[in-house]
C-alpha cells in the first residue's frame, strides 16, 4: 500500500525493478530476532543491485518476478526490516522518487539503525561501531558511486553538492540520544567519534552554559593522543589538529592541557608517522595559543618543547620555530606596554625565551621616548631573569657590531658591571657608526651608572662622537666623573684632540653643578696674557655659563669686567628637568626661524644646497628636497658674513622633505660665531617672528 504513495510505479526505471520496490512496503512482523551482521550486508547489497537497475547500468534488466525472488531469498527479519524502512520513507516523503539518492538514503537509514540498535544493546562498543560502518559502507560503495556521477555533473553546473565520505559517520552521531554521547565523549573511546561530531556536541554544551562539561569533553578527548592503540592515537592526534580552534574558546587551561598530552606523547612516541601527526596537531594549538594570548598554554608548549630538547634536540629545535611564540615576542611586549597591568602569564612565558626575549625588549627600550615606558621595559627585563642578562652579555661579546651595539643599554641597566667590562674591547674594534649607537644606547637606557661609564671611555671614543657622550655625562649628573672631565678641560687627556671637545667637558662640569671644579674655570674666565685673554672666547665662556651655576656672585661680580657679551653668555647650555617624562632631555635651547638660513651640505653623495629652518648649538632641521640617508656623516656651511660657519654633522632622522641633524665637531671660532647669529636671530627674545621652541 505504501508503493502508490510514494510514486514509485512510474519513471524511467518502471518495471525494471524500481516498479516492484512500490510492493514491498508494508507492515513488518513482531517477534522476530534482530538482524545480525551477515543479515543486513544482503540487505544493504540487495538495494545496491536496485540502484544499479534503476540507473540503466546493468546488461540484464530484472523484471518484476526476479525482484521477488532476490526479496525472498532474504531472511525474513531483514525482508520486515526493509520494508519497515521503505513504509518510513513513504510517510516522511510521499513523492519521493526511486533514484540513486533515494536508495542511498534509504541504506544509510538501515545501517545507521543498525548500528545504533547494537550500540543502544550494549552488544558493541563504540570503536567497533565504526568497524561495523565501515563494512557496511563498502555494501554501498555501488550506490555513492553512481550518486557521485550524478553529484559530478551538477556540480560542473556549478551547484553546490554535499559530500558522503563520513555521512554514517555523522547519521550515526546525531541518532545517539544525548546521554549516549556524553557518555561516549567522556571515555577512553572519545577518539572515535569524528571531530566534527566533537564540535558540534561541545559547542551545544557551552550554548547551554556547561562549560565544566564542555572542559571535560575536551580534555578526555585529548587524553586520547596517549592511547596505547597506535590508530586511537592516530585519529586523536588528526582531531586535535581540527579542533585546535574549539579549544581555545573553551578556555586557557583546556589548551594547557591538551599541549601537556601531546608533548608527553611527542616525547614517548616511536612511530614515524604517529610523530608527524603529533607534531602537526601540537604546533596548531601553540599558534592557537599565542594568538589568542593565552600565556600559560605557551608556557605549556615552550615546557613541553624544552622537555622534547633533552630527547630528540633536533626534532625539537624544527619544531620551536613554528609554534608561533618567539616571533610574536614583540607583539606581547609592546601589548604589555599598553596595559595597566602586566598580563598574567607574560613574564612566563618570557623566562621561557630569554634570549629572544632580552634581544627584542633591548631593540624595544632603544625606541622609548618616554622614561615612564623605558622603566616598564627594564623592569620586565629584570623580571625575565639572570638568563637575560647572560644573552645580553653574550651579545656584546661576539656578536658582529651592529647587533652588539643593539643590547648596551638594556645591559646598561641589568648588569652595569658587564657592559663597563666589555665596551673596552668591542670599542677598539668598533667603528664610529658602534661608538655612536653605544653612546645613544647608554643615553637612552638611563643607568645611574652611565656617566661613570662613558667616562671610563673618554679615551677611547671617536672624536665625532665625544661630544655627545660628554653632554650625557653632565645630564647625568655623576659628580664622580668631574676630575676626569676636568683634566680633559685642560688638556691633561686627548691634548691633541679638538678645543671642541674641551668646551663641552667644561659644559659637563657646569651642568652637574661640580663644585670642585670651580677654582679651575675662574682661571679659564679671568687668566690674561700681555695683550688679551689667554683661553679662547668660546672656552671662556663655556667656563662663565658654568660659574653662573656653581659660583654666581662671584661671576656676576666680575662679568662686567670679562670682555663678555652678556646676551650672548645667556644662550647656555640646558639642564635636565628631572621630573620631565622624557628619555632625552634637550641639551640647548632651539629657535624655529622667521626665515630659513641658507646651508651647503656635503657629503659623500656630493654637495647640494639646503636650507635650515629649526637651529641650536646642538643640531637643527634641514628643509628641502634631502636626499640623505640615517646616519649620514656631512660637513654644513652656513653663510654669515665674509665668512661661513663649517661644522661637522650627522643625519639623525629623515621624513618628508626634512631631515634633523646633530653637530659632532667645530672650530671654537665657528662656534662663537653660531651663537651669535642664534642671539642674533631672536634666541632669547621671541617675537612676532621668531619663537623659542620649547624644550620636550
Amino acid at each position: 500500500g505504501g508503493g502508490a504513495g510514494m510514486g514509485m510505479g512510474t519513471g524511467p526505471g518502471a518495471g525494471s525493478g524500481e516498479g516492484y520496490i512500490t510492493g514491498i512496503a508494508g507492515a513488518g512482523s513482531a517477534g522476530l530476532p534482530p538482524l545480525g551482521e551477515a543479515e543486513m550486508q544482503s540487505l544493504l547489497r540487495l538495494l545496491a543491485q536496485f540502484g544499479e537497475a534503476a540507473h540503466g547500468k546493468n546488461a540484464q534488466q530484472l523484471d518484476q518476478i526476479s525482484w521477488q525472488n532476490k526479496l525472498a531469498s532474504l531472511p525474513q527479519n531483514a525482508q520486515v526490516s526493509l520494508r519497515q524502512a521503505l513504509a518510513t520513507v513513504a510517510a516522511q516523503t510521499p513523492s519521493a522518487k526511486v533514484d540513486e539518492a533515494m536508495l542511498l538514503k534509504l541504506a544509510e537509514d538501515l545501517a545507521i539503525r543498525f548500528a545504533l540498535d547494537r550500540f543502544q544493546r550494549g552488544e558493541v562498543r563504540v570503536n567497533a561501531v565504526r568497524q561495523m560502518l565501515d563494512k557496511m559502507g563498502h555494501e554501498l560503495e555501488t550506490l555513492r558511486k553512481l550518486l557521485r556521477a550524478r553529484e559530478d555533473k551538477m556540480t560542473s553546473a556549478g551547484l553546490s553538492v554535499e559530500s558522503h565520505a563520513d555521512v554514517l559517520d555523522r547519521q550515526f552521531w546525531a541518532a545517539v540520544p544525548d546521554s549516549g554521547k556524553r557518555a561516549v565523549l567522556t571515555s577512553t573511546e572519545a577518539w572515535c567519534i569524528p571531530p566534527r561530531n566533537v564540535q558540534q556536541y561541545v559547542e551545544e554544551l557551552m550554548g547551554r552554559g556547561e562549560a565544566d562539561a564542555a572542559g571535560d569533553v575536551l580534555l578526555k578527548y585529548a587524553s586520547c593522543v596517549r592511547n596505547k592503540d597506535a590508530e586511537a592515537r592516530k585519529k586523536a592526534a588528526i582531531g586535535l589538529g581540527q579542533l585546535a580552534e574549539l579549544y581555545s574558546k573553551g578556555a586557557s587551561q583546556r589548551l594547557q592541557d591538551a599541549l601537556s598530552q601531546i608533548g608527553q606523547q611527542l616525547a614517548a612516541e616511536k612511530d614515524a608517522e604517529l610523530q608527524t601527526l603529533l607534531s602537526a596537531a601540537f604546533v596548531r594549538l601553540s599558534q592557537e595559543s599565542a594568538s589568542r594570548r593565552y600565556y600559560r598554554a605557551m608556557q605549556q608548549s615552550l615546557d613541553s618543547i624544552a622537555d622534547l630538547e633533552e630527547l630528540r634536540p633536533t626534532w625539537a629545535q624544527s619544531l620551536r620555530p613554528r609554534l608561533g611564540v618567539e616571533n610574536r615576542i614583540p607583539e606581547f611586549i609592546e601589548e604589555a606596554l599598553t596595559t595597566e597591568t602586566m598580563p598574567e602569564g607574560l613574564v612566563g612565558v618570557l623566562m621561557r625565551v630569554p634570549q629572544g626575549a632580552g634581544e627584542h625588549l633591548a631593540v624595544r627600550l632603544a625606541r622609548s621616548g618616554r622614561r615612564s615606558e623605558r622603566e616598564n621595559i627594564v623592569q620586565l627585563a629584570k623580571a625575565v631573569g639572570s638568563a637575560c642578562a647572560s644573552h645580553l652579555k653574550e651579545v656584546l661579546k661576539s656578536e658582529p657590531p651592529a647587533k652588539a651595539a643593539t643590547v648596551v643599554g638594556l645591559l646598561s641597566r641589568l648588569d652595569a658591571a658587564a657592559a663597563d667590562d666589555l665596551l673596552p674591547m668591542r670599542l677598539r674594534h668598533g667603528g664610529r657608526s658602534f661608538h655612536d649607537a653605544v653612546v645613544r644606547q647608554l643615553s637612552i637606557a638611563g643607568a645611574p651608572e652611565r656617566g661613570q661609564l662613558m667616562a671610563n671611555l673618554i679615551e677611547q671614543f671617536d672624536t665625532m662622537v665625544l661630544p655627545l657622550a660628554l653632554d650625557e655625562i653632565g645630564m647625568c649628573g655623576d659628580q664622580g666623573t668631574a676630575s676626569k672631565l676636568l683634566r680633559l678641560a685642560e688638556g691633561d687627556i686627548l691634548p691633541q684632540g679638538p678645543d671642541y671637545l674641551r668646551v663641552k667637558a667644561i659644559e659637563a662640569l657646569g651642568r652637574m653643578r661640580a663644585a670642585t671644579a670651580t677654582g679651575h674655570l675662574r682661571q679659564f674666565v679671568e687668566t690674561r696674557k700681555a695683550f688679551g685673554w689667554t683661553y679662547p672666547e668660546e672656552i671662556r665662556m663655556a667656563a662663565a655659563q658654568a660659574l653662573m651655576k656653581l659660583d654666581p656672585e662671584w661671576m656676576q661680580e666680575f662679568l662686567p669686567h670679562s670682555g663678555l657679551d652678556a646676551k650672548v653668555m645667556s644662550l647656555a647650555p640646558l639642564d635636565p628637568i628631572p621630573g620631565r617624562d622624557v628619555v632625552r632631555h634637550r641639551r640647548y635651547r632651539r629657535i624655529r626661524l622667521a626665515r630659513n638660513v641658507p646651508a651647503v651640505i656635503t657629503s659623500q653623495r656630493g654637495k647640494y644646497s639646503s636650507a635650515i629652518s629649526v637651529l641650536s648649538l646642538e643640531g637643527g632641521l634641514l628643509s628641502g628636497d634631502i636626499q640623505l640617508a640615517v646616519g649620514t656623516e656631512a660637513t654644513l656651511k652656513i653663510p654669515a658674513g665674509l665668512r661661513s660657519i663649517n661644522m661637522q654633522a650627522v643625519v639623525r632622522f629623515v621624513r618628508s622633505h626634512q631631515a634633523g641633524f646633530e653637530m659632532v665637531g667645530m672650530g671654537l671660532d665657528d662656534r662663537s660665531k653660531l651663537r651669535r647669529l642664534l642671539v642674533s636671530l631672536g634666541g632669547l627674545e621671541p617675537s612676532a617672528e621668531v619663537r623659542v621652541v620649547e624644550q620636550d
